[in-house]
C-alpha cells in the first residue's frame, strides 16, 4: 500500500524497560504477523457432531472434551503470541540482539510455556514479567486508550 507515493510500511512495536544497573534490560515486542508456522504446528481442534432430533447433525461444542482441547490450544496461541513478539532485547543503549531461549524451541509447542520460567532464572520479577507480557500484548492489539490518542494527535495536527 502507498500513500502520496510512499510505501506504507507501519508496524505496532512496543518496548519494555526495565531498570537495572548498570544499564536498563529493553525489551522490544513486536506484533507477530504471521501464523503459519503456528498453525503448521498446531491444530485447531474440531467439535464433534451432536445428532438433534429429526436427524439433524450440529456441532458439539459444548463437550467437555472438545473445550478441553480448545482452551490448550490457546494457551499454546498464547505462549506462542509472546515468544515471537520478543524477539530482540538489549541492555539500554546497546544493540538490540535476538533472544536466545535456552528452555524454549520454536519448532517444539510443549516448550512454549517456559518462556517465563526463562525470564525468571534470568532474574525478572513476576511484576516484571506481567509487563513484559503486557508489552507483547499491546503491540499484538489496540485499545481504546491508544486510538483515542491517535486520535487527538490527529485532530490536533487539524487545528
Amino acid at each position: 500500500m502507498k500513500l502520496h507515493g510512499q510505501q506504507v510500511h507501519s508496524v505496532n512495536i512496543e518496548y519494555v524497560v526495565l531498570p537495572r544497573r548498570p544499564h536498563n534490560l529493553v525489551f522490544r515486542c513486536e506484533p507477530v504477523r504471521d501464523w503459519s508456522r503456528f498453525n503448521a504446528l498446531c491444530r485447531e481442534p474440531q467439535p464433534g457432531k451432536k445428532l438433534l432430533p429429526g436427524g439433524v447433525k450440529q456441532d458439539d461444542t459444548d463437550n467437555p472434551v472438545y473445550r478441553g482441547e480448545l482452551a490448550d490450544f490457546n494457551v499454546l496461541r498464547f505462549h506462542y503470541l509472546v515468544i515471537e513478539s520478543l524477539k530482540a532485547a538489549s541492555f539500554a543503549g546497546g544493540e538490540l540482539a535476538p533472544i536466545e531461549w535456552e528452555q524454549v524451541q520454536r519448532e517444539q509447542p510443549a516448550t512454549w510455556s517456559r518462556w517465563r520460567q526463562e525470564l525468571e532464572q534470568a532474574g525478572l520479577t513476576p511484576a516484571e514479567i506481567n509487563l513484559v507480557e503486557e508489552g507483547c500484548l499491546a503491540a499484538n492489539s489496540l485499545s481504546e486508550k491508544r486510538l483515542q490518542e491517535a486520535r487527538d494527535f490527529f485532530f490536533a495536527t487539524l487545528a
